[in-house]
């Protein structure tokens, strides 16, 4: 249900903003994907994956959208997998089908971005490592090492998830029967997976310390982003699914032991530290943009408790009705809130570009493009040439015929300089502006280009993007 929501309605006009970044990434083929990866934080090892696929599938959203469809239901299946084992056959079904269920997992099932793999690594590395405390092996070992180091490749603030992993295993373990040579094999597991992380870590230091390529501009941590940390699509008909669990007389009392209780210790562990740790930076450094997708670690958590407590709380039967509860109630919530298209393919690039091809009418026109990154607040960033394609993937994804202009998100003091810079570009000529904005609302954007050159008129609004015209028709 969720695969015709978020791909199948939204028809070839789904691509949204992050996705045109990646495009970019990858456009300029090997060379061009190295630079443009030295300069920014896109995902290396995620870029040269997607380049390689699409060299034999092509750059088609379908294409582009494909290796994510395919990580996530690789997730999925060893999320089950390891229940199975871990709690007996009657575990996993429930949970392949409460994970099917999520429209987060959905979104990043095609998304055209790394999250999705960060997914697939967080529960490869988890699952690896509950093997390896039951047994210490070279199998066990190496998907442990890989997938942690490879999480560190994909998305770095994910990774966040091994630190539950190191303080499961800490509480976890026998240490009186830890012996130097054990200690020893387990230092060195930590480095192989540090060694592997390593190549990522030197790329990625320049660009997080540089000020040159500051991406987050320092802002107060929002109230409101803490509605992240408990995912209300996925608690709200959990909670509902087990009242009716309640309703129905399906349940029976809840007895973790075993295999069971050091399960949910590391779902648990899984949800609290990825949101603690992101929680600490976030008061630490004023910003409020890792309570986002960031936080998709907390997701396989959420899915292996909920997994671990339907196995021990109900059963067959009961499990049958919580997941067709939770599936319907997830459904109705879904649409209720974002729409049968979500808001998430509501950046409709390809349909405001088009409004500003039709409105050029072969004649070459500057466009003010508000790209959507927060980098616009940065002049520097805006007036180094090494940005520029990134700052205007949406344009080379769907070309026009003008020139193209960063127009800021939104202006700090650094930026009147450029958007001074910006009007001079297009003084005296008919120009068009490609904004975020809601309906019957002028944006604050444009109010410096209200100011100098008087109303815009509207051309085209295509969902959350609105397109205006400033000059003669």
């Amino acid at each position: 249900m969720h695969f015709v929501r978020f791909w199948i309605l939204p028809g070839r006009d789904g691509l949204w903003i992050d996705e045109t970044g990646t495009y970019w990434t990858i456009a300029g083929g090997w060379h061009e994907l190295w630079a443009r990866t030295a300069i920014q934080p896109n995902s290396r090892l995620y870029g040269a994956l997607l380049l390689g696929w699409t060299q034999v599938a092509g750059l088609s959203e379908t294409a582009l959208r494909l290796p994510s469809m395919a990580a996530m239901l690789t997730a999925v299946a060893v999320m089950a997998a390891l229940l199975r084992r871990q709690l007996g056959a009657g575990a996993a079904w429930p949970v392949v089908v409460l994970c099917l269920a999520s429209p987060e997992f959905s979104f990043f099932a095609i998304d055209a971005r790394p999250y999705a793999f960060a997914v697939l690594l967080v529960v490869i590395s988890s699952a690896a490592w509950v093997r390896l405390h039951e047994e210490m092996s070279w199998a066990n070992a190496a998907a442990w090492a890989v997938s942690a180091g490879l999480l560190v490749h994909f998305h770095p603030v994910v990774a966040v998830a091994l630190s539950a992993q190191m303080a499961w295993m800490l509480w976890w373990m026998d240490w009186r029967t830890l012996t130097p040579r054990r200690a020893l094999a387990w230092c060195g597991l930590i480095a192989a997976a540090g060694l592997i992380a390593l190549p990522e870590i030197v790329r990625m230091l320049p660009i997080v310390a540089g000020d040159n390529v500051s991406a987050l501009p320092g802002t107060p941590a929002a109230a409101n982003a803490f509605r992240a940390v408990i995912p209300f699509s996925i608690l709200a008909p959990a909670l509902l699914a087990s009242l009716a669990l309640l309703l129905l007389r399906k349940w029976k009392p809840i007895r973790l032991d075993g295999a069971a209780r050091e399960l949910a210790a590391l779902a648990i562990l899984l949800v609290a530290l990825t949101l603690g740790l992101c929680g600490a930076y976030t008061f630490w450094a004023h910003n409020n943009l890792i309570f986002t997708r960031y936080l998709i670690a907390i997701y396989p958590g959420f899915f292996l408790l909920l997994g671990v407590l339907l196995a021990r709380w109900t059963d067959e039967k009961g499990r049958l009705w919580f997941a067709l509860a939770y599936s319907g109630l997830t459904l109705v919530l879904s649409v209720a809130s974002q729409g049968w298209i979500p808001v998430h393919a509501d950046a409709d690039w390809r349909g405001a570009m088009a409004a500003v091809r039709q409105w050029e009418q072969d004649r070459p026109a500057p466009l003010l493009l508000q790209t959507g990154f927060v980098e616009g607040a940065r002049a520097n960033i805006l007036r180094d040439p090494k940005w520029q394609e990134f700052l205007y993937a949406p344009a080379l994804y769907y070309p026009h015929a003008g020139p193209t202009y960063v127009l800021p998100y939104r202006t700090q003091r650094n930026g009147q300089a450029y958007l001074d810079e910006l009007a001079s570009r297009v003084e005296g000529q008919r120009y068009a502006a490609v904004v975020y904005a809601a309906p019957g609302e002028m944006p604050r954007s444009l109010a410096f280009f209200v100011a100098r050159d008087g109303q815009p008129r509207l051309l085209a609004r295509v969902r959350r993007l609105a397109v205006y015209a400033f000059g003669s028709p």
